[in-house]
């Protein structure tokens, strides 16, 4: 197809003995977004990181705009037109939402970094895609959320074909990752292609054009979302029918008057929550939920 730009083709990744890939294959057109679908640990974040350059490929060839290359570099990757929003965030606390942004990308001026046209690039970057962030604040003074909004404006300050985002929405809110959206909406106007993975199945039937699905480091398929149906997806995932997502409940629920292995009473700290307690008794599970930002991973 003429609006293939990226392929990838027989690609296969070891680690010592242990085979993270194995004969993955798939093609990603311009102006789509691709969604990989995999449980935790089939191989989704390791085959993105070969496109990065972060891991070379065992075996396989990569074909970009028709020519196969071989990615010697995260840096390579950028030059390339490959851009990759990490899950892992990779900022420095101690530069600004600017600096950040245009590490190692500096506009310079006579072999000096140019503050002035930085300054003014990134409120434009920023500008254009919808990001509400200011470029002269220091990052280490920012929520998780907006650091992630940080990341995301970073990888799309390089002019690439191709972006990659691995759970992008996993530390933004609600209205957050609808900024996201709108990037992504943005993106595929431009007839950039995004790979994008994640867990949350509403969103994934959202913004998907296409979904392929990965299993223990294995290619199983690939469908177009308008004819995929989301129990077929997930039995694809894991390998069996799943009739029952939430199993039924063994065991009994632990009496509250059994003294409990831990209890917290009136925990707070002055910028983060305030009169927090609870109790965990054995044979219990406690889970916290709660919006993105009050106080939970901490």
């Amino acid at each position: 197809m003429t609006d293939v730009i990226l392929d990838v083709s027989h690609i296969a990744k070891t680690f010592g003995h242990v085979q993270a890939l194995k004969d993955i294959t798939l093609s990603l057109r311009k102006g789509r977004v691709h969604t990989l679908l995999g449980e935790n640990g089939a191989g989704k974040s390791t085959l993105m990181k070969i496109l990065a350059g972060v891991y070379p490929p065992t075996q396989g060839t990569i074909t970009l705009r028709g020519e196969t290359i071989t990615i010697n570099n995260p840096q390579h990757s950028r030059q390339l037109g490959i851009a990759i929003i990490f899950q892992e965030l990779s900022l420095s606390n101690n530069m600004t939402v600017a600096e950040n942004i245009y590490a190692n990308n500096e506009p310079r001026r006579f072999g000096i970094i140019n503050d002035k046209k930085m300054l003014a690039d990134c409120q434009n970057l920023l500008a254009e895609r919808g990001i509400p962030l200011d470029p002269l604040e220091m990052v280490g003074n920012m929520s998780m959320a907006h650091r992630q909004l940080v990341e995301i404006a970073k990888a799309l300050s390089y002019a690439a074909d191709v972006v990659i985002m691995d759970e992008p929405t996993s530390s933004l809110s609600d209205n957050e990752a609808e900024i996201l959206f709108n990037i992504i909406e943005k993106l595929k106007q431009r007839g950039c292609a995004v790979i994008y993975i994640s867990h949350r199945m509403d969103e994934i039937m959202r913004i998907s054009d296409d979904i392929s699905v990965i299993r223990d480091g294995e290619y199983i398929a690939t469908h177009e979302k308008k004819n995929s149906d989301i129990q077929h997806l997930i039995a694809q995932m894991v390998g069996r029918e799943m009739k029952n997502i939430w199993p039924a409940r063994l065991g009994e629920i632990p009496d509250e008057n059994v003294p409990a292995k831990l209890e917290v009473k009136n925990l707070s700290h002055p910028s983060l929550f305030k009169e927090i307690s609870f109790a965990v008794r054995p044979g219990e599970v406690l889970g916290f939920f709660g919006l993105v930002g009050p106080g939970v991973p901490m």
